[in-house]
């Protein structure tokens, strides 16, 4: 018995391709064909999107990585910003499945964001002791270690 599968070389996709990356350490984002400059002063790392693409978290800080700071990049307003009225240093971030919701921790502190007018500002206290998290697929509860 012979048997074929064919497949169509041809797809169309109805929202074009968005991809945030790091090149000359800066922030960049591709939107279809079309490149965009997203920093311009800082040395950033470990972009992670939003669940619904709106937003993109990074760590930004000096050429020696000393100090790195949580920055967001908004798509929508077309600048970052951070979103703690303190100074953020963290390497473990993420953002909820199910929202524009990022967690972060911050010497051995689990906090969330607050949303305000629809973006991530702000932040309260979920539990201490925490060296790691991941947050469960209902996006309101984490898994944690210490």
């Amino acid at each position: 018995m012979i048997s074929f599968l064919t497949f169509s070389p041809f797809a169309e996709a109805k929202v074009p391709l968005k991809a945030a990356f790091i090149r000359d350490h800066q922030l960049w984002m591709i939107e279809g064909d079309k490149e965009s400059q997203l920093t311009t002063d800082r040395n950033v790392s470990s972009p992670k999107w939003s669940h619904d693409g709106r937003f993109i978290a990074y760590l930004g800080g000096y050429e020696n990585g000393e100090k790195t700071s949580l920055f967001i990049y908004d798509t929508n307003q077309k600048g970052s910003y951070q979103p703690y009225v303190t100074t953020v240093e963290t390497r473990n971030f993420k953002w909820s499945p199910i929202s524009n919701q990022l967690a972060y921790t911050d010497r051995g502190l689990l906090n969330i964001t607050k949303i305000e007018n629809g973006r991530p500002m702000g932040f309260e206290n979920v539990s201490l002791g925490v060296s790691d998290f991941v947050w469960f697929p209902n996006g309101k509860e984490f898994i944690v270690s210490s």
